[in-house]
């Protein structure tokens, strides 16, 4: 279908079909090319070098050559085999890192929520054992009331004292207690039994700010003004049946003979898992874990520097709640998890453990 030149629409003429076939079978001979041509009812067949082919070649819009088509070049082909090879290598290499990126983050909060669940269950051990004792103290009031010999005993009377005595010493070997001591109201010290840890003056301040409250006492000392051993002190307010104030009862306790040794003491087998309770103090920094060779009885006590900010204690008295990892002060890079004593406003639980051992299996 041709446009007319004058734009007049469109005309149909006889259709003119050309068909134009190449072989070649085997190089060096000679391509047949047969031309077919028709015109209305007119056909007309020829073969070789046609006039008709290059209006042919030129309306079809082909190349007059009529050869085989050439292949990319070698070099070509090796460059874009290399470049695809390079993208996945590329993309394995992202997926790859992405995938142990994404695994190392589980890992690490799994293993810094281990370190919380373990410090969580150590406090709770605590608490339950000052509970213990708290209700032990309890006790020793409720006694008091159901036993006269304590009244008599707090004067002269030496069969109410010897019965008092084994009372005392029975709750000191029962609940191990490592003294006990009965204080008369103005407290001086009157009956005790085991070996004393704080001086007498401290006992008495004790006992009067136990009077001055009007409720059981139960609280942290470490060693200082007074203080021959660092305990836990239970002061209880010992009254008759009419209500009056009879004396006081004070129950001191080695935590580091039950039961910090067992608390503090890391759960597996581990090179450098170490658990510490600290405090703040006098401005400083308190902390304390189980002595390494000594059965776990003496505590490993250091007193550090609010100053020293590479210091895991510092970062965790500055958190509180939550992971504590960086470097000590020789550089060592430690992975850890602090847990603020409930009921406490300066009393915390660190645990801590070097990074290349934390993070061994990654």
């Amino acid at each position: 279908n041709r446009r007319p030149a004058d734009g007049a629409g469109y005309q149909r003429r006889s259709s003119e079909v050309f068909k134009a076939q190449r072989i070649c079978r085997a190089p060096g001979r000679v391509a047949r090319l047969q031309v077919l041509r028709s015109t209305g009812n007119r056909t007309v067949r020829g073969r070789g070098d046609c006039v008709a082919v290059p209006w042919l070649l030129s309306n079809w819009d082909v190349s007059g050559r009529m050869g085989p088509s050439k292949m990319p070049d070698t070099s070509v082909r090796s460059t874009l085999h290399l470049a695809v090879f390079l993208v996945l290598v590329a993309g394995t290499l992202v997926a790859a890192y992405r995938a142990y990126a994404q695994g190392k983050q589980v890992f690490q909060e799994e293993f810094h929520k281990q370190l919380s669940d373990l410090t969580a269950l150590k406090i709770g051990q605590i608490l339950a054992w000052q509970a213990e004792r708290k209700g032990d103290a309890q006790v020793a009031i409720d006694s008091a009331v159901m036993m006269p010999e304590l009244e008599t005993a707090l004067g002269s009377a030496p069969e109410a004292q010897a019965h008092v005595l084994r009372w005392m010493e029975g709750i000191r070997q029962s609940y191990r207690y490592s003294s006990v001591q009965l204080l008369d109201p103005a407290g001086n010290v009157r009956l005790a039994t085991g070996p004393p840890l704080a001086d007498p003056e401290f006992l008495k301040a004790r006992a009067r700010e136990t009077a001055a409250a009007g409720k059981l006492l139960f609280q942290y000392y470490p060693r200082g003004a007074g203080v021959l051993q660092s305990h836990f002190l239970a002061c209880a307010p010992l009254r008759s049946r009419s209500g009056a104030l009879i004396g006081s009862l004070i129950l001191n306790v080695d935590p580091w003979l039950y039961p910090f040794p067992d608390v503090l003491k890391w759960p597996s087998a581990a090179r450098s898992g170490k658990l510490f309770l600290g405090r703040r103090e006098n401005g400083n920094l308190h902390a304390m874990g189980a002595g390494a060779g000594r059965s776990g009885r003496e505590p490993d006590e250091m007193v550090i520097s609010p100053s020293e900010h590479a210091s895991p204690f510092v970062r965790a008295a500055k958190v509180q709640n939550g992971n504590v990892d960086g470097p000590d002060p020789s550089g060592r890079r430690l992975v850890g998890v602090v847990r603020r004593l409930p009921q406490s406003q300066t009393g915390f639980m660190v645990a801590l453990m070097d990074e290349d051992e934390a993070y061994q299996p990654l």
